[in-house]
């Protein structure tokens, strides 16, 4: 049988040697993410630091496809890119952790895809369930619909008679 996906396989090998190489250079002996943990000081999540981080590099990357070259010539396209794999893992991992710290024992019911709870009428859409069952993040369509018509009727002004 033929890999047909054996690229990335390639891709994420070459991602993770950068990172390897950089997380020599920035993180600290007991924490990988250190350096990346600095945001939070300013009371921004590490991850969301992470993502204005990914948002450097996809700008770099958009630059690149526009004008076809790069000034600063230590770092290639190629690895523009594979940083920002890079980062996208980091954020995610660090995204499931918190919300693991703050919703306990929890495990990913997905990839991100919406998904019906069957029976329940509710659906998951990408959230978090805990060890039985119950849905940690996300409520059914239902209970939001009428969450945002109460917070509609809070801030409206009542009719004059």
């Amino acid at each position: 049988m033929v890999d047909r996906l054996g690229f990335i396989d390639k891709i994420f090998a070459r991602a993770k040697v950068i990172m390897v190489k950089k997380n020599h250079d920035y993180a600290n002996d007991t924490d990988v993410f250190s350096n990346l943990q600095e945001c939070v000081k300013a009371g921004i999540p590490a991850w969301k630091g992470v993502l204005i981080r990914c948002s450097d590099k996809y700008s770099r990357e958009m630059e690149f496809a526009r004008k076809e070259t790069l000034k600063v010539s230590d770092e290639s396209f190629a690895n523009t890119i594979l940083d920002h794999i890079n980062y996208l893992g980091i954020a995610l991992t660090m995204y499931e952790k918190e919300k693991e710290k703050e919703y306990g024992n929890t495990e990913r019911t997905d990839a991100g895809t919406p998904e019906p709870d069957r029976g329940s009428g509710k659906r998951d859409v990408g959230g978090w369930r805990d060890t039985e069952g119950a849905i940690s993040t996300v409520v059914s369509h239902k209970e939001a619909s009428r969450r945002y018509e109460e917070a509609q009727k809070s801030i409206q002004p009542e009719a004059e008679v």
